[in-house]
């Protein structure tokens, strides 16, 4: 899955924040049209941008004292990805608490641009 792949590196902060999905050495993508630009700066709130700028200083922060990997989804001192299962399993009761719709699974947002 390649959100689990994703690497620190394909955030851009800038003054108009995006995702740059990219192959990578660890991730390959399904066509060379599968590269694209997701823009973050119409997506979300200042606010929300904010919070990610603080969790994106944070982890650099971090990974000064202790090593990660890196990926975006990571656990310190590990250099692999986070499992799917572990991963998937927090954001399923993320989104079904959110909404109360307890059938949606993560598969859900990749068509909605979420």
């Amino acid at each position: 899955m390649e959100i689990l792949m994703l690497e620190l590196s394909e955030l851009s902060l800038s003054a108009r924040p995006e995702l740059i999905i990219r192959p990578t050495v660890r991730r390959r993508l399904k066509t060379s049209n599968s590269t694209r630009k997701i823009p973050l700066h119409a997506l979300l709130s200042e606010e929300e941008l904010q919070r990610l700028r603080d969790w994106y200083k944070k982890r650099l922060a971090e990974e000064q004292r202790i090593p990660y990997s890196t990926f975006a989804f990571a656990i310190p001192g590990h250099s692999e990805v986070v499992a799917q299962e572990v991963i998937f399993q927090k954001i399923h009761q993320t989104m079904r608490a959110v909404t109360g719709d307890h059938s949606l699974r993560f598969h859900h947002l990749r068509h909605t641009f979420a």
